[in-house]
């Protein structure tokens, strides 16, 4: 130690300056010296130095070390307690600070703000809700709620348990609202998939006067991608920009993110380029975009061009390229990169990684090699896994294959409505429709309810939504209008209508009527009434579109002139001049 050598005093003081340099696990070393040299000359007698210690080692990674520190202090106060459990509940073992709070009652001593705090976290990782709001009691009949760290952490543990309207209600209530409160419900409604939510909010934010971080920024752009809400998110790119925000790392791969997920891939790459410091993240960000957009070639060049860099690729970076295969079909690559990230970078392939493996198998027909790969992985398959191959043996026709995981599909998952819908359209892709309606009776039974086709325009700064078959909107009389004009002009291009699509047994004028009530060409239809000529229509949609819908548009594109850009649950589909990106496989 260079101060020892230079004979100048160390006392107390000075370690516990010297601590906070040693908050990582790659200062380990110098943390052991640093507690060795206080052991040496005595000042782990001193409290402050101890529980200091039991934080440092705590931070570091060392629970083992910081628990030896802590058994050792002789007069253990709540500062000494409060020491270990906080550092166990934050990078050690949330259950084991739970259990260490119990010990710590057991000797007599009550918890304060900061054990409070502590436990909240440890709930949080742990998400024991019920525990957490036994918690929240004991706070209110304390007067504790006031305090803005408990009342963060008493926000956050409902935010991760799924509770935001509780989460929500605690925000309100708050008087001083900090901006780590803001940043947390902001996260919090962006990682619930609440991004309606999470705009009003940031709008309440900028109107009560409070400046936006770089977390409430990259929280928001996080919103506009799960919308494609373009029109937002160039705002909030503005807004970013006057603020000096654009530089921030985070920020950067988030708005990235806003332009690929919204279809803008030109601009997403744009950004890319003008980031001052191209990481990891911002990488997979940009190969992923390449691949939902329907570009595998573009996303495998980068892919390449990041490796001749010596940027060493993760887990992320090869569902990408794995996704980016699928869309396009290249089977060959697909398996040769699967390969690829065990034996030239050893990265062990997890569920995410045969999921794409098993689509990009079975879309391309391949269902017994599909099969084959499931039996050979390590882990037991989930549910993706095997709703994937139940829906490429519908797309190929295979229906004694489909039956078989059916029954396995269900078994795993008795309770979610998808499932039964995938064995339902099995079914009826078969014209087995007496095993449809039993498929239907039996989610009846059990109280489950198809998701309705949902799709979503944005037009300015507003976001307007259409539901499948949707007559009760005020433009209903004009979008029926726009849509028989615009059937006639398709109609005379070649277009009929593919009532295959229509999974119901039905009369054919019945399934022409049902065809034409869709979610995406009520959007598209009142897109083309409320935009410019020559304008891009933008459609996000929640489920995936179905081939009529998917013929319609390009037909449209064609009649009209104009680019309209589809986002359904698995890519985007850019419609222009008849064609589509996803050359009529997906």
């Amino acid at each position: 130690m260079q101060m020892e050598d230079e004979n100048v005093k160390v006392n107390e003081i000075t370690l516990l300056n010297v601590l906070p340099a040693c908050l990582e696990e790659k200062e380990l070393v110098s943390l052991r010296e640093l507690h060795g040299y206080s052991l040496r000359h005595g000042f782990h007698d001193d409290e402050l130095v101890a529980n200091a210690f039991v934080t440092a080692y705590a931070k570091c990674g060392s629970i083992c070390s910081a628990q030896l520190v802590f058994y050792g202090i002789e007069t253990k106060t709540v500062s000494s307690w409060n020491a270990l459990i906080g550092g166990l509940a934050q990078n050690g073992d949330p259950k084991m600070a739970l259990d260490l709070y119990f010990e710590m009652k057991d000797v007599g001593l009550d918890p304060d703000w900061f054990t409070i705090g502590s436990l909240l976290l440890a709930c949080t990782h742990l998400k024991f809700l019920q525990y957490g709001k036994q918690i929240h009691g004991f706070v209110i009949r304390n007067g504790l709620e006031g305090d803005s760290f408990i009342g963060i952490s008493l926000i956050s543990l409902y935010i991760h348990c799924g509770k935001i309207l509780s989460a929500r209600e605690l925000f309100d209530r708050t008087e001083d609202k900090s901006l780590v409160c803001w940043n947390t419900v902001l996260t919090g409604y962006s990682q619930l998939g609440l991004p309606d939510e999470a705009l009003h909010l940031f709008r309440k934010m900028l109107s009560d006067g409070v400046q936006p971080s770089e977390i409430a920024i990259t929280s928001v752009f996080d919103a506009c991608s799960q919308l494609s809400a373009l029109h937002l998110g160039k705002e909030l790119h503005c807004f970013a920009l006057k603020a000096n925000l654009v530089n921030d790392l985070f920020v950067g791969c988030s708005m990235l993110d806003m332009y690929a997920k919204g279809g803008c891939i030109e601009q997403a790459q744009m950004v890319f380029n003008g980031l001052k410091e191209r990481d990891l993240a911002s990488w997979n960000v940009v190969i992923a975009g390449y691949g939902i957009n329907g570009n595998a070639n573009k996303a495998l060049e980068l892919f390449e061009e990041m490796r001749m860099l010596g940027l060493k690729p993760d887990g992320f970076t090869f569902i990408g390229i794995l996704m980016a295969c699928s869309h396009a079909g290249m089977v060959t690559e697909g398996l040769k990169y699967l390969d690829e990230m065990q034996d030239l970078y050893g990265i062990e392939p997890k569920l995410e990684h045969y999921a794409c493996v098993v689509d990009i198998l079975g879309r391309a027909g391949q269902l017994e090699e599909a099969l084959n790969l499931i039996n050979e992985m390590p882990e037991e398959a989930d549910t993706r896994i095997w709703s994937s191959l139940l829906s490429s043996c519908r797309s190929h026709g295979n229906l004694e294959m489909g039956e078989k995981i059916a029954t396995k599909l269900l078994d795993l998952e008795p309770e979610k409505a998808e499932n039964y819908v995938l064995v339902s359209n099995l079914y009826a892709g078969s014209g087995k429709w007496d095993d449809v309606k039993r498929v239907r009776q039996r989610m009846k039974e059990i109280g489950l309810q198809k998701e309705a086709g949902q799709s979503w325009i944005e037009l300015g700064s507003k976001i307007y939504s259409f539901l499948a078959g949707d007559n009760l909107l005020p433009e209903s009389g004009e979008i029926r209008e726009m849509w028989k004009k615009l059937e006639e002009k398709i109609s005379d291009l070649g277009y009929r209508p593919d009532t295959s699509c229509v999974l119901h047994e039905l009369e054919e004028e019945e399934k022409i009527a049902r065809l034409r009530g869709h979610s995406e060409k009520l959007a598209i239809s009142f897109g083309l009434l409320k935009t410019s000529k020559g304008s891009t229509i933008r459609v996000c949609k929640n489920l995936r579109i179905c081939l009529d819908c998917h013929n319609a548009a390009k037909f449209i594109s064609k009649a009209v002139e104009r680019e309209i850009i589809v986002r359904d649950n698995k890519r985007f589909h850019h419609f222009k001049d008849g064609l589509c990106s996803c050359s009529d496989y997906w």
